[in-house]
């Protein structure tokens, strides 16, 4: 069924065939450290969804810039193919947003009050002054008027 001449043929589109797997499977392959691309995309995109977090949780106004810097430390760690250094601070950095994100309403309401509070003293101290100044500046005035006698004139 198979003469010389096609098992040959055959033989020889195996052999392209796994040379071809095999150069395919070698370039997937970091020489660093043996990781494949994919997995290398995989932190890349898991970085990128912190990011785009840690963006969200900050134009609400909550404080981030701790993990800013943690981001910017895993960044260069992915671009120096170190990448399970990445994965570590990176799953601390996703544990913090988890967290940040249970508690976010009540810092945002809290964050709320402070400047309601504030715009509140603000607004009261003329108001405040208004009705305590001439109080107080009465109450010294007779204080250190109180000593002051009216003199007898000599018309009687």
């Amino acid at each position: 069924m198979f003469g010389k001449k096609n098992v040959s043929k055959i033989s020889i589109v195996l052999l392209l065939i796994t040379i071809i797997i095999n150069v395919a499977s070698v370039l997937s392959f970091d020489i660093n450290d043996g990781r494949s691309v994919n997995e290398e995309q995989s932190v890349y995109e898991r970085f990128l969804k912190a990011y785009s977090r840690v963006y969200e949780l900050s134009r609400q106004g909550i404080n981030t810039t701790v993990i800013v810097s943690k981001l910017k430390t895993v960044h260069k760690f992915i671009l120096n193919k170190e990448l399970d250094k990445a994965e570590k601070i990176l799953d601390d950095i996703e544990k913090e947003l988890d967290r940040l994100y249970n508690i976010r309403d009540q810092v945002i309401y809290t964050m709320l009050l402070e400047r309601v509070l504030i715009m509140a003293l603000i607004l009261s101290i003329p108001l405040l002054f208004y009705i305590l100044f001439p109080k107080i500046y009465l109450t010294i005035w007779f204080k250190t008027r109180s000593h002051w006698r009216v003199r007898e004139s000599g018309h009687t």
